[in-house]
């Protein structure tokens, strides 16, 4: 009797175990189908995905693996068949998740920094036979960027020249050379945000490569025998680089053509503090070879005792006219960016114009900053604009700048307002000081995606369409309206008027007819409302 009862409770304590297993694997089962779900209803409409392939293969062979492990722990079968079994179905559901691995293990190629904190993230595009740049976002997910020059197949060398840029080198569509410089966010305000590379290098830099060769770089100043706003020599090579020949990346790198050549990456090192009108301290950069196969040099900042800097102190003066920046000044720096000397009030920085003046303080700087578009709110003196942070082959990445006294000094907001995400172009909007819209448009502005922002620009999110659709001939349906333009308030209900944009020819196009929709969530999300006639402005 006694034995009955111990075996009694012995199988009660069993089936409570395999109770309790059958409850964590359907647990487990359900979590990650919710996974798969947020990743293609939320994640992948807003441009991520998986860091790396296997994940979503690891997610969905876990949800069948754990509803297989739910299904064994209650067979009516021994202990020893059922651990048996499920020991086969997760061997099994990790040979698949390695295989899947193994087998994409050549579609992703991940060059992490010195530090680890930063990845460039090389995939392989199969429409387009090129590599595509891709940027992590939050550590498990990844969004594409840009299109490479380089070709998939190539082989691409690399080189970290700072921990915030990486330098690549490889062979384009046409079997020609071709490079391309990574950079990572900005260096706060207090460094050299959202300054032209050209800006802020200039000046004269010196160094010594490893045999013991002095090289020299300088940068502003045009000379006026070469058209050329750099000069950079050492060895015994000299040469001249003009304006559209310094391809810039961000605001701390470009790459020096010949041509449609590259010859050289600068890089801006991290000691290079922007302040006033220019950079605080000695401060250094790095420059090397396109090709990479020689040893970076690093130069040094150059500055005479009254900060004077004159090309003639570089040496080859017979091969140049005298060109400073102060006995020059139409061919000045400001002149390369569209600031006409005689718009400037000499020796004091300032604009002469009255809307707008910009101290030779800490302001100076933005004169060289490349402002996308500028909104206001009414009735008020705050202005925002809209700065090019990053760009490259088409995409741009957007900072957020404000004024609160018309202008005459700007602040930082946000470097990232987007969330890491880029666009062709962008428009902007604030309907009160915290409160605002903003599009960037996409695929040479076929469309457009439109955000909400009610923080100031700090941040912004993107706002859901319940789109007006029709069915065309072949079944499939199409949201012809997908270029929004600005929201506007009417009558305490907000409204926003979308286009087809650059390629839409749906009944007419925009010149006949736009669709108007409406909000009943304050901006978050939008629902049609009616067409209205195509010259319609609310």
């Amino acid at each position: 009797m006694a034995n009955e009862r111990i075996l009694f409770m012995k199988q009660n304590k069993n089936r409570g175990l395999w109770l309790a297993g059958t409850v964590c694997a359907a647990l487990a089962a359900i979590a990650c189908l919710i996974v798969e779900y947020g990743y293609e209803k939320i994640i992948l409409p807003r441009g991520y995905q998986w860091m790396y392939p296997w994940m979503q293969t690891a997610v969905l062979t876990g949800a069948v693996v754990f509803t297989v492990l739910a299904v064994l722990c209650q067979l009516p079968a021994s202990g020893k068949k059922k651990i048996t079994a499920i020991g086969c179905v997760i061997v099994a559901g990790i040979g698949v998740v390695v295989c899947s691995g193994l087998s994409e293990a050549g579609q992703l190629q991940v060059l992490r920094s010195p530090a680890g904190n930063y990845q460039v993230i090389l995939e392989k595009d199969e429409e387009t036979g090129q590599l595509m740049l891709n940027r992590p976002y939050k550590g498990l997910f990844r969004y594409q960027k840009e299109l490479l020059p380089f070709t998939a197949d190539s082989k691409v060398n690399s080189r970290w020249l700072q921990e915030d840029a990486c330098a690549l080198y490889g062979t384009d569509t046409d079997g020609n050379p071709a490079a391309y410089l990574a950079t990572y966010g900005s260096r706060s305000m207090d460094d050299i945000a959202y300054v032209d590379p050209l800006s802020t290098m200039y000046g004269i830099w010196e160094g010594t490569d490893a045999d013991g060769q002095t090289w020299t770089l300088s940068v502003g100043g045009q000379d006026a025998v070469k058209d050329a706003w750099v000069r950079l020599s050492g060895k015994t090579v000299t040469s001249w680089y003009g304006e559209p020949e310094c391809e810039r990346y961000g605001t701390i790198g470009m790459i020096l053509k010949d041509g449609t050549q590259a010859d050289y990456f600068v890089v801006l090192n991290k000691d290079c503090v922007w302040g006033d009108s220019g950079l605080i301290g000695s401060g250094s950069m790095t420059i090397c070879k396109a090709d990479l196969e020689e040893e970076a040099i690093i130069l040094s900042r150059q500055e005479d005792a009254d900060g004077d800097r004159d090309w003639s102190d570089v040496g080859g003066a017979e091969e140049i006219e005298q060109a400073t920046w102060a006995e020059n000044p139409d061919s000045s720096f400001d002149a390369a960016f569209g600031v006409d000397a005689e718009d400037t009030d000499a020796g004091t920085g300032s604009q002469s114009n009255d809307e707008e003046s910009w101290d030779e303080g800490a302001d100076a700087g933005w004169l060289h900053s490349e402002s996308e578009a500028e909104a206001s709110v009414e009735g008020t003196k705050i202005r925002y604009q809209m700065i090019v942070e990053d760009a490259a082959l088409g995409s741009r990445f957007y900072g957020l700048i404000k004024s609160t006294d018309g202008g005459a000094h700007w602040q930082v907001v946000s470097s990232d307002p987007f969330g890491g995400q880029m666009g062709g172009s962008v428009e902007f909007t604030f309907l009160d000081e915290m409160f605002g819209f903003a599009t960037l448009s996409h695929n040479g502005g076929d469309a457009a995606v439109l955000y909400v922002t009610e923080d100031g620009g700090e941040h912004y999110e993107q706002v859901e369409f319940a789109h007006k659709t029709y069915t065309d001939s072949i079944g499939n349906i199409v949201a012809p309206y997908d270029y929004p333009k600005m929201p506007y308030e009417k009558d305490g209900v907000i409204y926003v008027l979308c286009g087809q944009g650059a390629d839409g020819d749906y009944d007419g196009g925009d010149s006949l007819h736009l669709a108007r929709y409406r909000s009943e969530d304050h901006g978050h999300s939008f629902v049609f409302d009616t067409l209205v006639d195509g010259t319609s402005e609310g």
